[in-house]
């Protein structure tokens, strides 16, 4: 998932692209596919007289990768991209770009300690203007130019591998997905027309029951996380959604949850699975096929409650498997505190403030309830870190490490005297299995080739 410089700002990325060789002019100060990309002159940032600038590259391949301090998939994407500039350092130049001025001081702090960390040849420029130039708002932000400096592609680091660029120097077709800049999505949200996602994918009817599944078919991301999002309107609507979130809210209500929610330290987050079937299983993989599904029920039956087992009984009808939800001694991280650690990391008051970023974090006066989510986010296997400290009252903490390393994020815990351990926990658990006949299988039985659109059910 792209993260974001700003967390207030969410920018959607859909479509899928493939360029031609048509001679465009520019005529934006930004990146257009197909087009030369604008100039550009950024400073060395070891020899302040020294600069690059787009000529020096005329010729070869240049990827420029823009990422930022509290994007996790930038950072994790660093070995990935020095391994690339070492297989095509012949062919592709590589330019990491994050954000300078102000900010240039912790962002150049964190990329030293990750480089030498990983022992990385790679350097990095620091512009902010650069973002604001070429629309860059979420990172991470990949643009790829030909050796005649036209835009090839504008994507995220997912598609960035050897196999897709080795088919780009070949001259072979590569399809990714094109992610838009603050510009792009400007004149997109300007189009005059229907939106299609104000509307339902079936629309309301009256004293009805009514539903509808489908695979995607590149229509626009709308993910709703809570079946209940739309209650008042008795109806729910979510589009490119995987199997694993729509089992996860039909039998929770809700895909994820987070610390503070009543469902983290009693639902285990993720449905385990013994299928049999390698196929069927495989509609669970990362990457697989993902689902449209709308459902529109009576306003007098509109509560979770019935909403969550109308969709139940969707997704048996369209794929069959048995589900329960068992209790199970699952696997988690306990927290737990010194004696000393109560006391040392006591809150010594005044105004209540954080600092956070991927090469550590600072909470002052704070509970520790608020520090438990940066620990979550970044824990090992992503199991649930439960807290067994009996600290109660706010602290004050610091906590310097790389947040995407979670043995550094241990070891800073341990100096203050904060332990995490691995145990179990008996959990509630969302088990998906193989059904036998009529059911086994599924919605492949009547489109085999993957792609057909299942028709309405309806109750």
């Amino acid at each position: 998932m792209s993260c974001f410089i700003d967390i207030m700002k969410i920018v959607l990325a859909a479509g899928i692209f493939m360029l031609t060789s048509e001679s465009t002019a520019q005529e934006n100060d930004y990146p257009e596919l197909g087009k030369i990309c604008p100039d550009f002159v950024l400073q060395d940032p070891n020899v302040p007289e020294r600069t690059v600038s787009l000529s020096d590259f005329k010729g070869t391949w240049l990827i420029i990768d823009f990422w930022s301090k509290n994007c996790s998939s930038c950072i994790h994407s660093f070995p990935k991209v020095y391994q690339l500039q070492q297989e095509f350092k012949t062919e592709i130049n590589f330019l990491m770009v994050a954000p300078g001025g102000d900010q240039e001081k912790s962002h150049r702090t964190l990329f030293e300690k990750i480089k030498n960390r990983y022992a990385l040849n790679l350097t990095c420029y620091y512009d902010t203007d650069l973002f604001k130039k070429f629309g860059v708002e979420a990172v991470p932000h990949i643009i790829i130019l030909n050796p005649e400096s036209r835009v090839y592609a504008v994507t995220t680091t997912q598609y960035l591998n050897a196999d897709n660029l080795r088919k780009m120097i070949r001259g072979d077709s590569v399809h990714v997905e094109h992610k838009r800049n603050a510009f792009e999505e400007t004149l997109a949200d300007n189009k005059p027309g229907r939106d299609v996602l104000s509307e339902p994918i079936v629309k309301k009817p009256q004293n009805r029951h009514e539903s509808i599944m489908r695979i995607r078919d590149n229509e626009p991301i709308r993910i709703v996380l809570q079946i209940d999002r739309d209650i008042n309107n008795a109806h729910y609507n979510t589009t490119a959604t995987s199997l694993k979130r729509l089992y996860t809210i039909a039998y929770f209500g809700k895909s994820e949850w987070n610390f503070q929610d009543s469902l983290y330290s009693r639902v285990w987050p993720q449905p385990i699975l013994e299928i049999n079937d390698s196929l069927r299983a495989g509609y669970f993989k990362s990457g697989a096929e993902t689902y449209n599904y709308s459902l529109t029920v009576p306003p007098v039956w509109a509560t979770r409650e019935y909403m969550q087992w109308a969709m139940q009984c969707d997704l048996k009808k369209y794929f069959g498997f048995e589900v329960t939800v068992e209790t199970r001694s699952m696997p988690i991280w306990k927290l737990t505190a010194r004696p000393s650690a109560r006391k040392n990391l006591r809150t010594k008051g005044g105004a209540s403030h954080s600092k956070i970023d991927y090469g550590g974090f600072t909470f002052v006066n704070h509970p520790l309830t608020d520090v438990l989510p940066m620990i979550d986010a970044h824990a090992d296997a992503r199991l649930p870190v439960i807290d067994a400290t009996g600290i109660s009252g706010n602290i004050d903490i610091t906590i310097q490490a790389i947040l995407t390393e979670f043995d550094d994020i241990r070891k800073a815990l341990k100096q203050q005297g904060l332990i995490l351990v691995k145990d179990e926990k008996k959990m509630n658990v969302l088990v998906i299995r193989d059904a036998p006949p009529p059911f086994s299988k599924g919605l492949r039985k009547n489109f085999p080739d993957g792609k057909t659109k299942a028709p309405i059910g309806a109750f």
